[in-house]
């Protein structure tokens, strides 16, 4: 009640020209106060009132003077209030349960920062020293220093400075010399045979494998962010069954491997990522995301074997030019090449022919898709449908449908529902709730996943998504597809990825560019972002220049430049397969072509231009890509 009168004092003086006026013609103000006010002001005395208040007010002369800040000072008194609730909230969490959020261990040395967001000091560790992740689990908020310690209370930043024990490197400050003792034994490298300590792990692989003969799995070294102890060592025999099947104990069933390179794998992801990166696949077949080549020699081999390409020079070895029917071949000879043939051929049956009598079948290999596995990605983000399993005041834990294993689960927070980190998420999400998560990989937690966005599934919205099942359906779904198949460990589980992109899909006409700023932060463009241009006489075998048709020869800072790139995401296909073709020889000087930038500025070094096509392709005017709400 008092401070609503201060305000209301503070709002008054804050209308007037210099911010105060005599304390005579304040006073009638007092008047538009409630009654509860006007008597609380009336008892104490205006004057006595106003110098009760110094942060808000200063009396000189006769002169009510409003001090700035006041508000201010209130709004932090406040904050402090809601931080102290919210503090006392995750106390009484952690009391009753007694676990971490992260490893859900017990929880007997807290490890928290100035957010006070607690987690147990083996999870801290993992992540601040082995992983180099100094973010809070919970808030994300970067933390130069932690506390350890078995009081759970907050603690400042200078009270951490103060700390006798304090690790600098990793802004580690340790409440006591048991706790600094439990927290050096992580980081021990201990013989697991003979109990010998070694300063260093390096020392320690040396003397398993001239002692005992055993020996670390080098792939679990490079991948996993484990402390010594956590890892196994294993004898010549066992170290090649756990790298063919695994160790028989947990979900990890070996490390797959290359068939071209003879490479192991930490999993089926590392692989995948490996055949995308290294090796070719079909952009024709429908199944061309399980199917792969070793060299781009076996895939032209594939091509000739199941498909149909031209054999005109200008044509060889351009994956634009392999067709997947035989009729689409026709088309394309009467179309580009006057329905000639090429000169060492009479007839169209003799070339045909001659596509599928390569020599030696190519080498592939091949990977059987599972509907309950999810497939892998280039990226290290993934969406999924599941239903919330557990919910603390701050935190809580989705449960992926089909999927029964915590250390699949997904971990969220407040963020993740658009909420502020004080919020308590029990009054917006409950257990048993369906949502619809994005989410990125949570390295160095228990758990595979953290949320990025999470949504609550509505019946109405499930409607309108069929393909967003309900938990019991997924599975029922699982279960039916494990009783219809039984795959090897060497198969591939990967769902087909959307088809390659053809011209009829090139039709929308919204340029990002246009809204005044791009995702990088680059400027409004200056040129069309999709039309035609014109082949500058500086394009070579692998990049060029393009000159659009609204822009006049002299303003050369407006040119596209494009690469193969732009090419190759034009016919559909990965960049790799286009590396015979040549650019120069593709398109000539003066042709006029389809074009379409990228969604933000281009800025390479050593090039002329600062825009970059994202696509280019030939076509003329009749092909241009029509608009959705073209007639026809």
């Amino acid at each position: 009640m008092e401070s609503a009168a201060v305000d209301y004092f503070a709002d008054y003086l804050s209308r007037q020209t210099q911010e105060c006026m005599p304390i005579d013609q304040l006073e009638p103000v007092v008047g538009n106060l409630s009654i509860q006010q006007k008597n609380l002001v009336k008892n104490c005395g205006f004057g006595k009132f106003l110098l009760k208040h110094p942060e808000a007010f200063a009396l000189i002369d006769d002169y009510v003077y409003l001090v700035h800040g006041h508000k201010e000072a209130r709004a932090v008194k406040e904050k402090k209030k809601v931080l102290s609730e919210s503090v006392q909230s995750i106390i009484k969490d952690l009391k009753s349960s007694g676990l971490c959020m992260v490893c859900s261990d017990d929880l007997k040395i807290y490890a928290f920062g100035t957010c006070f967001h607690p987690i147990c000091y083996r999870c801290s560790t993992k992540l601040r020293v082995l992983c180099r992740d100094l973010k809070c689990t919970v808030c994300r908020v970067e933390l130069s220093n932690v506390m350890y310690t078995t009081n759970l209370a907050p603690v400042t930043l200078p009270e951490m400075s103060k700390a006798k024990l304090i690790d600098e490197a990793c802004g580690i400050s340790f409440q006591n010399e048991s706790v600094k003792e439990a927290y050096s034994k992580l980081l021990e490298h201990n013989c697991h045979e003979c109990k010998q300590n070694f300063k260093a792990f390096e020392s320690l692989s040396q003397h398993l494998r001239m002692k005992h003969q055993k020996h670390f799995c080098t792939i679990c070294l490079r991948h996993n962010q484990d402390f010594t102890f956590e890892r196994k060592a294993y004898s010549v025999v066992e170290l090649k069954r756990h790298e063919e099947v695994g160790n028989g104990t947990s979900a990890m069933r070996g490390h797959p491997k290359c068939e071209f390179c003879n490479n192991r794998y930490l999993d089926n992801d590392e692989l995948y990522r490996h055949l995308k990166r290294e090796h070719f696949s079909c952009h024709l077949c429908v199944e061309s995301e399980n199917t792969f080549y070793a060299t781009l020699d076996d895939l032209w081999d594939h091509f000739g074997e199941l498909h149909f390409y031209c054999k005109h020079a200008e044509c060889i070895r351009d994956p634009s030019r392999v067709f997947e029917k035989e009729h689409d071949l026709k088309n394309h000879l009467h179309h580009d090449h006057g329905g000639k043939y090429p000169a060492s051929y009479t007839s169209y049956s003799q070339m045909a022919s001659s596509c599928a009598s390569n020599g030696r079948p190519s080498r592939s290999q091949r990977f059987t898709t599972d509907a309950d596995f999810l497939a892998p990605d280039d990226s290290e983000h993934k969406e999924f449908v599941g239903e919330v399993i557990s919910v603390i005041s701050f935190y809580g834990f989705i449960a992926i449908d089909g999927i029964n294993s915590f250390d699949e689960s997904i971990y969220f927070n407040a963020g993740a529902l658009g909420l502020g980190n004080l919020e308590d998420l029990s009054f917006h999400i409950k257990a048993g709730d369906r949502v619809y998560v994005r989410a990125e990989m949570n390295a160095g937690h228990r758990t595979k996943w953290r949320a990025e966005t999470v949504e609550i599934v509505e019946d109405n919205f499930k409607l309108a998504n069929p393909q967003l099942p309900s938990r019991q359906d997924s599975e029922a779904q699982s279960s039916s597809n494990n009783k219809q198949t039984n795959q090897s460990d060497s198969e591939w589980k990967v769902v087909s990825k959307s088809k390659a992109t053809t011209n009829a899909q090139l039709s929308s006409k919204k340029n990002p560019l246009e809204n005044g700023h791009s995702s990088s932060g680059s400027q409004k463009s200056d040129i069309p972002w999709e039309g035609f241009a014109f082949v500058l006489a500086s394009t070579n075998s692998k990049y060029g220049f393009l000159r659009p048709e609204t822009v006049p020869p002299t303003q050369q800072d407006r040119n596209v430049y494009f690469d193969m790139w732009a090419y190759a995401r034009a016919i559909g296909v990965h960049t790799n397969q286009c590396s015979d073709v040549d650019l120069k020889k593709k398109f000539s000087v003066g042709e006029k072509v389809f074009y379409r930038l990228q969604d933000q500025s281009y800025n390479a070094k050593k090039k002329t231009c600062k825009y970059k096509a994202d696509l280019i392709m030939k076509c003329c005017e009749d092909d241009y890509p029509p608009d959705d709400d073209d007639d026809g």
